[in-house]
């Protein structure tokens, strides 16, 4: 064990026991490459990343427009 891995690891024991089992599976999918704190599916990726690219090209609603909308549908007021 190298001199980092056993400062890691006493910090790891350090933590209280729910901190650990919690940390855990993290770890794992970092050791496997998927160091992602969101499980997304692929279709759930690519629809963020379509929404990111229309934001970009300026395919955007107004939020007051929106809003007001949202209003008028579901009988409510913004006031």
């Amino acid at each position: 064990m190298t001199a980092a891995q056993a400062q890691i690891y006493e910090l790891f024991k350090a933590l209280p026991i729910e901190d650990q089992r919690e940390l855990l599976p993290r770890l794992s999918e970092t050791a496997e490459g998927e160091d992602s704190i969101y499980d997304l599916s692929p279709e759930d990726a690519a629809a963020i990343e379509e929404g990111i690219a229309q934001a970009e090209r300026g395919e955007v609603i107004d939020a007051d427009e929106l809003f007001d909308s949202l209003a008028k549908k579901f009988g409510f007021s913004r006031t």
